[in-house]
């Protein structure tokens, strides 16, 4: 079955697709891996416009990117080849897309990101891209602050409340059939309030919204019109948090 990128807008907005099916998360990534990285996805591009530059020189620090997927940031991090690299996912297939693209020192775990095969105190950054909408997000911030140094940096990315609000769906094309990850919503608040339980301190938040760059990936797509319906809506967050 071939797929193609529903991330971001409303999957019941092309008039052509077929009911739902229903998967686990796993079962969901197993099937998207295949096609995971061949078509662009404008909600993770404005994800890395806004991340890459929030990212400290990782030069001489171990790099922890929970839910590393195909290992797509991986190209943010090429510029610190000394930055020691592991990557963590629970899907085996798409972690089998990531070891073509592994080039810095590192490895890749199959794990799941609540109960990480690491020794305590190893990880100078964190970055948790999409995956406070599938966990607890008490179990991640105790899980994460377990792995952290004093004085380590956390960057986690999430789905704006303001676009669950408008039905956007956390969602993909297979075939004939729209396929949708169950996941719940997170605010900045729970955010904020987890951490703060473990020692992190809110340092930064950005709230990006859709904009030129991404309008041309959703022409491509032939969903302009999702583009326009769009404007001015919250697509994201991004919070920095420092373990004090």
């Amino acid at each position: 079955m071939h797929g193609r990128s529903n991330h971001a807008g409303n999957s019941h907005d092309d008039p052509l697709a077929m009911p739902q099916m229903q998967l686990t998360v796993d079962q969901a990534y197993a099937l998207w891996a295949e096609t995971y990285d061949t078509v662009t996805n404008p909600l993770l591009a404005l994800e890395e416009r806004y991340l890459g530059p929030m990212l400290p020189s990782l030069h001489h620090r171990t790099v922890l990117d929970l839910g590393c997927g195909t290992g797509r940031l991986l190209g943010l991090l090429a510029s610190s080849p000394t930055a020691r690299y592991m990557g963590v996912d629970r899907s085996s297939e798409m972690l089998a897309r990531a070891r073509g693209k592994l080039r810095n020192p590192g490895h890749l775990l199959q794990a799941d990101c609540l109960r990480l095969p690491l020794r305590s105190g190893v990880a100078d950054v964190t970055i948790c891209s999409f995956v406070l909408g599938y966990v607890n997000g008490r179990d991640l911030a105790a899980e994460i602050a377990r792995v952290s140094k004093d004085s380590a940096d956390l960057y986690l990315s999430e789905f704006h409340p303001d676009a669950l609000s408008l039905g956007w769906k956390r969602s993909f094309r297979c075939d004939d059939q729209v396929i949708e990850l169950p996941t719940h919503p997170s605010s900045l608040h729970d955010v904020a309030s987890a951490f703060r339980m473990h020692g992190f301190v809110l340092l930064r938040v950005v709230e990006p919204g859709f904009d030129e760059p991404e309008r041309k990936i959703f022409v491509a797509n032939k969903k302009d019109h999702v583009y326009q319906a769009s404007r001015g809506t919250h697509a994201i967050f991004i919070c920095h948090l420092r373990r004090e």
